[in-house]
């Protein structure tokens, strides 16, 4: 979802940094390959702790 698609705008603007100013930011494709892998992570927690968030906001007004 979201965290995927500003993970691959990040890539785009490391690879157009290399292209423009002949650098190496992008890596390698394992490299590209971690950080998306690491978007998914990173959204999966985010919304395994808001559940846990939420769920225990709905337990207190059921009290």
């Amino acid at each position: 979802g979201v965290a995927n698609f500003v993970g691959i705008l990040y890539e785009l603007e490391e690879y157009f940094e290399d292209v423009i100013n002949f650098t190496n930011r992008l890596g390698s494709a394992t490299d590209t390959a971690n950080d998306i892998f690491l978007n998914v992570v990173g959204a999966l927690t985010t919304i395994v702790i808001a559940s846990m968030y939420v769920a225990s906001l709905q337990r207190k007004k059921s009290h």
